[in-house]
């Protein structure tokens, strides 16, 4: 029984990681905590949800999965330097390098 659900949670995880991988449109967007515009012109923006870091660089239109912060994430804002900070569950808070346009 134990490898059965070794077997299950494995498939789901190999399922269901693609979904976040790819870029998704704003209304497929997971739940947001916080949101930051990331440069001055407003294009690029950068969310915490609960499925990890998005950053849209078409004015939230679509959005990509931040890689290597695909988990839930309760904070994100920027200086007006540009760095962008974010905290990420077990994590903590962070500095990103995030290039903008």
């Amino acid at each position: 029984m134990h490898h059965l659900i070794m077997l299950i949670a494995v498939c789901l995880s190999v399922v269901m990681k693609p979904a976040f991988a790819e870029t998704v449109p704003v209304d497929q967007l997971p739940r947001v905590n916080s949101f930051s515009i990331v440069d001055n012109e407003g294009e690029q923006y950068i969310a915490a949800t609960d499925r990890g870091l998005f950053h849209s660089d078409d004015h939230g239109h679509s959005w990509n999965l931040y890689p290597g912060y695909d988990l839930p994430a309760t904070l994100v804002t920027t200086t007006p330097q540009g760095k962008v900070y974010a905290y990420v569950v077990t994590r903590g808070l962070l500095q990103l390098n995030f290039k903008t346009n």
